[in-house]
C-alpha cells in the first residue's frame, strides 16, 4: 500500500479527510518488473485529482535446491583416466518466480573433465532469473575397475623329486606323471 506516502491538500477538506485511492489496489498480486500506480485524491465535495508513481518488484529470494545430484562413480578407462560425467540433470531445485524448467544448473569441475583415480568434489550452483543463486555439493570418483594383465609366463623349469622313496628325473615342460 503506496497510499499513506501521498501527500495532498484541499480548500475545504481537511487533509486527514482527502480520501486517497489506489489502482492496483495494496495486495494485488503482481509479476516482477516496474508497475505503474495511479492515485486519486478526492476531497469531501467529490472533486479528485490524480497522480502517478511507479512500484519496482524485485525477487531477492535465492532457489532451493532439494535433491542434490547422488554420487557418481566413474571405471577408468584403459589409460587409467576417466570422464567427469554431467551429473547437473540430476538436481532438483524450486524457485518462488522462475519455473523449474528455467533455473539454470551448473556443475564445477565441468562434465568431461578428466578425472584422476580417487575423489574429487562436484560443486553445483542453482540460478533463478533474477540472479540468485543457491550451491549444492557431491562426489565423483574414479575407480580402476581392470584386471591387470600377464604379458609373459615363466619359463617351465625342471622338476626333480622323490615320491614314496622312488626318484624321479627331472622333466622339462609336459605334464609331471
Amino acid at each position: 500500500d503506496m497510499s499513506p506516502t501521498l501527500v495532498g491538500t484541499d480548500n475545504c477538506t481537511a487533509s486527514d479527510q482527502l480520501v486517497v485511492t489506489q489502482d492496483p489496489p495494496a495486495a494485488t498480486g503482481l509479476g516482477l518488473g516496474e508497475i505503474p500506480i495511479t492515485f486519486t485524491l478526492e476531497d469531501a465535495s467529490g472533486n479528485g485529482a490524480t497522480g502517478a508513481s511507479t512500484a519496482t518488484l524485485v525477487d531477492e529470494t535465492a532457489p532451493v535446491i532439494e535433491t542434490s545430484p547422488e554420487p557418481a562413480v566413474v571405471a577408468a578407462d584403459a589409460s587409467c583416466g576417466g570422464a567427469l560425467p554431467d551429473m547437473s540433470p540430476t538436481l532438483v531445485g524450486t524457485d518462488n518466480c522462475t519455473p523449474s524448467a528455467e533455473l539454470v544448473v551448473s556443475q564445477d569441475p565441468a562434465a568431461a573433465t578428466e578425472l584422476s583415480l580417487g575423489e574429487v568434489s562436484v560443486a553445483f550452483t542453482l540460478e533463478d532469473t533474477s540472479g540468485n543463486s543457491a550451491t549444492g555439493e557431491s562426489t565423483a570418483t574414479l575407480v580402476d575397475e581392470t584386471a591387470p594383465v600377464i604379458e609373459t609366463s615363466p619359463q617351465a623349469a625342471p622338476l626333480a623329486g622323490t615320491v614314496g622313496g622312488r626318484a624321479f628325473p627331472p622333466k622339462t615342460g609336459g605334464v609331471l606323471g
